[in-house]
């Protein structure tokens, strides 16, 4: 939707704003709300869809936590492959094949197989005891009678209930490896599909990126808060009975959203020419010894890194504290809601405050967000806290991905949006994981959350500080970039697809919506 001044407005006392469909912008906010909600009927549960097939504890957390580190070298390589085959549609269409392959054929892998182990105080045996038998590991439990061994003489047996357990057989099994092997790359990939798809946004957008961007990303938000909820209370309400879930409707709702989101990409997006580099390879190297965009990589990792802690950590602390499954339900959807205006505004804030501005105030969010974390004794309280999670996540998120694409050198967009998503998303988000739990198992949620308010606070004030001595290099560096004459790129100029339009599709100034 696009709004514009009714400058031509008869009533020159009361200047009213007057509102249409920016069409070319759809099908960038469907890309965003049907494939987030594709991803949201599945990945929230994935953890807990693993540990129902029988994989033990530890070999889930080595799934998890593998997959941030690989995607770290999926984004920056397929946004590196992307510019330099000059291939983003394609590649992009085969980013999401392979995502929805890998992930849906994740549904057909088996359970670990398990074997009842019995002991043998479980056995109740009449006239005769059991004195020198030698158990063999797998018995089921409806046998009643049994001879072995050496055994001479035949008892009658009863097993009791509480003798019983349910073992899985063998370490690394099969189910292990095969489910490591499609959700790794699988969530990597659908990592790497997002910053594709922000570079696409930025060049649709043009020179509206700063307003517009959060505009078409907050869809993604709406997407995830509506089918999150569905595909939970689905999981439940197809379940057995006994506590075992049903996740057939996530797995073919995340493929139903899945294809109309590779359908959209191959019928809606446009292939696009781009400024050609010069040198990629003296590019990156040029790029990241600025001093503006090493800062702004720090303070990503900073970010990330307490993002890591909140998803990992905070419902974990919530459920010590007696947090119900609602609870926790209300809290994933008061995220969501937070995260749309924050996306919807993030231009105008942006523009009031500054990149940086948003930064720092993301940071100084998060230490609020960890130390009111700290502070609860009743579980319910963490649901104003969360409001919070609009700042931390849908203004920083606008803002870090439109600052990647100004400063991105000339035909390096989607290398740039990689570079952040692996910075954030993977070593930062990871780091998070791997810290928190470290502290977290040796000091507890309290104290790992105000460790965590300390580094944000400092992060914070250290970030304000140096970000006003780099304000010249931040100035001079997106000209020296950008330099050399290279045409139709640039923070000031849109880019320009292959028949030649302009990134934006009005051609007054106005606000893309």
């Amino acid at each position: 939707m696009t709004c514009m001044d009714s400058a031509k407005s008869s009533n020159r006392r009361l200047p009213l704003e007057t509102c249409e469909v920016n069409k070319r912008l759809l099908p960038v906010k469907g890309f965003y709300f049907f494939f987030t909600s594709a991803a949201s009927c599945l990945s929230p549960y994935i953890p807990v869809y693993i540990r129902d097939l029988g994989v033990p504890a530890y070999q889930v957390g080595f799934i998890t936590g593998a997959q941030p580190f690989a995607g770290f070298l999926f984004k920056p390589v397929l946004g590196f492959a992307a510019d330099r085959l000059d291939r983003h549609k394609e590649v992009l269409l085969a980013s999401v094949f392979l995502c929805l392959t890998f992930i849906f054929c994740s549904y057909f892998v088996p359970p670990v197989q398990t074997s009842t182990l019995i002991s043998n105080d479980a056995f109740k045996c009449t006239p005769y005891s059991l004195e020198t038998i030698d158990l063999p590991m797998t018995l089921t439990t409806s046998r009643n009678v049994s001879e072995y061994g050496d055994v001479q003489n035949k008892a009658i047996c009863d097993v009791g209930q509480e003798g019983k357990s349910e073992i899985a057989v063998g370490g690394w099994t099969l189910t292990f490896w095969l489910l490591f092997l499609l959700l790794v790359p699988g969530l990597s990939l659908h990592a790497s599909v997002l910053t594709q798809s922000d570079a696409y946004t930025m060049h649709v957008l043009g020179e509206e990126k700063t307003k517009g961007y959060g505009r078409q990303r907050l869809w993604g938000s709406v997407g995830w808060g509506i089918f999150a909820t569905v595909s939970g209370f689905s999981t439940d309400l197809l379940g057995d009975g006994n506590g075992q879930s049903n996740y057939a409707f996530a797995f073919y709702s995340f493929l139903a959203f899945g294809v109309v989101t590779l359908l959209l990409v191959g019928f809606t997006f446009k292939r696009w020419d781009q400024s050609e580099p010069q040198s990629m390879v003296n590019n990156v190297r040029q790029l990241i010894c600025k001093k503006n965009v090493i800062v702004f990589l720090s303070v990503l990792f900073v970010l990330g890194s307490s993002f890591g802690v909140l998803e990992t950590f905070a419902f974990w602390f919530l459920k010590d504290l007696g947090g119900s499954q609602l609870l926790l339900g209300l809290c994933l959807t008061v995220n969501c809601i937070a995260e749309v205006p924050f996306f919807f505004f993030s231009g105008k804030l942006i523009e009031k405050i500054s990149h940086k501005g948003v930064f720092s105030l993301s940071l100084f969010c998060f230490a609020l967000r960890f130390l009111f974390l700290s502070l609860l004794v009743n579980p319910w309280w963490a649901i104003p806290v969360e409001v919070l999670h609009g700042t931390t996540y849908g203004a920083m998120f606008a803002a870090s991905t439109t600052y990647a694409s100004q400063i991105a050198p000339p035909g390096m967009e989607a290398t740039m949006q990689g570079v952040m998503g692996a910075v954030f998303m993977g070593v930062g988000r990871a780091s998070g994981s791997l810290i928190g739990g470290a502290l977290f198992d040796m000091y507890g949620g309290v104290v790992l959350f105000r460790i965590y308010a300390g580094v944000c606070l400092f992060a914070c004030v250290v970030y304000t500080l140096v970000s006003r001595w780099i304000t010249e290099d931040l100035e001079t560096g997106a000209k020296e970039l950008v330099g050399d004459g290279a045409p139709g790129r640039g923070v000031d100029n849109p880019a320009v697809d292959k028949d030649g339009n302009r990134g934006r599709g009005d051609v007054e100034r106005v606000t893309s919506v």
